[in-house]
Formats: C-alpha cells, structure tokens, sequence
C-alpha cells in the first residue's frame, strides 16, 4: 500500500471532522438560551441572581465560568464572577446560582428606592459564558414585580 496516496484523504478528513466540531459549538452558541429566573437584592450582602441556562441542541454543552455586568435602568449596579464548572445534557436546562458584588453607592440607593417603589426596575445582565473552546455572549433583561 503507497502510504504518499493516503495522506490527502487522512488529512482532508481530519479537516472535516475538525470543521464540523467547530461549526456544531458555533450552532450551539447562537442557540443557547439563557433567562433570568430568580433576582434577590435584600439583604445586599447576600445578593444572587439565578440564571436559567437551556440547551435546546442534541449536543451537550460544558462552561466553566461566568462573567457579567450587572445594569440596573442603565446604570452599572453590580458584577458576576463565577468561575463553576457546568455541564447541560442535550435538550435540557440547568439553574445556576450566581452571588452579585453589588457597588456600595448604587446597593444603598436600590435599598432605599425599594422601600418606595419596588415595581419597574429593569435588571440587565451582559458578559459571557465562557468554556474552553467557545465564549457565549450573555444579554439578559429582566423587569422588576
């Protein structure tokens, strides 16, 4: 067997492979879902946020960390910064609570805008989910009741 005749096809099949693993995460970045489940602001110091994260695709997908920006109206309020290994089977979701570090000037501000007029708030949440291959863009809105 001539060796010199195979190596096209060993190295263009290789490409391929490598092609569609990469185009399949590039799918899977645009399609996954990411809502804001669950927001608690009080007490301040123990501020959370809880993202639901779905995976609509037939392919699993693991991160290892998060990190955002948190806007209230706007306005920088808050950052994330989890470094939490995840792993979401195919066709499903996961919840993943995530502590806040809440800026001191703009927390004392919410606490006292709370006590008058807890409706209306606009909570955004933008930064990326990032795993060793592939960063997913996360922007999320989520409006106060």
């Amino acid at each position: 067997m001539d060796f010199k005749k195979i190596i096209p096809y060993v190295l263009g099949g290789a490409g391929l492979y490598f092609a569609y693993k990469f185009t399949r995460k590039g799918i899977t970045a645009k399609t996954l879902n990411v809502k804001i489940a669950n927001l608690k602001l009080l007490p301040l110091k123990n501020a959370a946020l809880v993202l639901s994260v779905i995976n609509p695709t037939s392919a699993p997908i693991s991160f290892n960390s998060i990190t955002a920006d948190v806007l209230l109206n706007g306005n920088a309020f808050a950052t994330l910064n989890t470094n939490k290994q995840t792993t979401i089977s195919e066709n499903s979701s996961v919840n993943i609570d995530l502590p806040i570090k809440i800026n001191p000037i703009e927390g004392a501000k919410l606490a006292l805008s709370l006590l008058t007029k807890p409706a209306g708030y606009v909570i955004n949440v933008v930064g990326t989910i990032n795993s060793d291959n592939v960063n997913f863009p996360l922007n999320v809105e989520y409006t106060l009741k």
